[in-house]
């Protein structure tokens, strides 16, 4: 959560707040695609108006996986979304050895 809210503090964006819903879903997520050794985006259900989801595959640490996020635009837009307010994490290693990464953002 550091690096995401080091990312939004160049923006301007309010720091995002951990949500343990969304943690346990992102956990469930990731933990699915590793079962299945595939990248996947979930339903995004939740208690939220607006919700978003970042997923990955393969980085093997925190920082690689935000820097991967933070190249796309997609995925950096969900990081720097000043409506979103809280977020979950998730990460797995399948069979192989192949980390899953998941994180599920929540917001008005």
């Amino acid at each position: 959560m550091q690096l995401h809210n080091e990312a939004r503090a160049g923006v301007g964006a309010k720091e995002l707040q951990i949500d343990l819903d969304l943690d346990d879903k992102a956990q469930t997520h990731a933990t699915w695609m590793a079962k299945r050794g595939s990248l996947k985006h979930s339903n995004l259900e939740g208690d939220y108006p607006m919700m978003g989801e970042n997923i990955a595959a393969g980085q093997t640490d925190e920082q690689a996986v935000v820097k991967a996020w933070m190249g796309s635009s997609g995925h950096r837009r969900n990081i720097l979304n000043q409506r979103f307010g809280y977020i979950g994490f998730g990460y797995a290693e399948s069979q192989t050895g192949t980390p899953y990464w998941c994180a599920l953002f929540g917001g008005q």
